[in-house]
């Protein structure tokens, strides 16, 4: 399992680190078939997840993924209800040589309230745990947040939930990169989201 920060690399091996209680985390891999790197930290006032991914498919029709996930949970200590904004923002660059290749970036934010949660029973896969969904005011949906890019050229893609939390309330925000990159029989096809997924609280 995954909770916490983490990274995992995959073409066929997996090279999964973190987990919980890690405020950071990196991995890497390489093969003939291509690499991948990813990183996941907890960084500044509000201990928000940092969270990078990379994947270079090498020529030869090849498939190359990494990603990283992050959880961290916080509890709301004003004295009224308050509607708070996360920003999110993911950063990166898709270089496809041909029309045999593909790259794809894409991010996912979620916020859900700690009731029946443990970080034990987690195993990396949110969307196939029963989590109760916080609800993002501006939509009345659940507080999900997906940022996706594919084809070829730079990525800057950004998105806010905002959300209301009562006096004493925790919950928890998870997050995932995921870079992914095909190439095709005569060049490589690169994924790079190094340049990062970012996120800020603000009232």
């Amino acid at each position: 399992g995954c909770p916490g920060p983490c990274t995992s690399l995959n073409f066929g091996a997996n090279n999964g680190k973190g987990g919980n209680q890690s405020i950071s985390a990196e991995s890497s891999i390489s093969d003939t078939r291509g690499e991948a790197m990813s990183a996941a930290s907890l960084t500044g006032a509000s201990s928000t997840p940092v969270l990078k991914a990379s994947a270079e498919a090498f020529a030869g029709n090849n498939e190359a993924d990494g990603y990283s996930v992050a959880i961290q949970g916080y509890t709301f200590h004003g004295s009224t209800t308050q509607t708070l904004a996360l920003t999110v923002n993911l950063t990166g660059d898709l270089t496809i040589p041909d029309v045999n290749s593909e790259a794809s970036l894409s991010a996912t934010v979620a916020l859900f309230s700690d009731q029946d949660f443990l970080y034990e029973e987690f195993y990396g896969n949110f969307f196939e745990f029963p989590v109760n969904w916080l609800t993002d005011t501006t939509t009345g949906f659940n507080a999900e947040l997906l940022l996706d890019q594919d084809g070829n050229g730079p990525v800057n893609e950004s998105g806010i939930l905002t959300f209301s939390v009562d006096p004493g309330e925790s919950f928890y925000l998870w997050a995932e990169i995921v870079a992914r990159a095909e190439s095709g029989p005569d060049a490589a096809a690169i994924a790079d989201g190094f340049s990062t997924l970012t996120m800020t609280f603000s009232d």
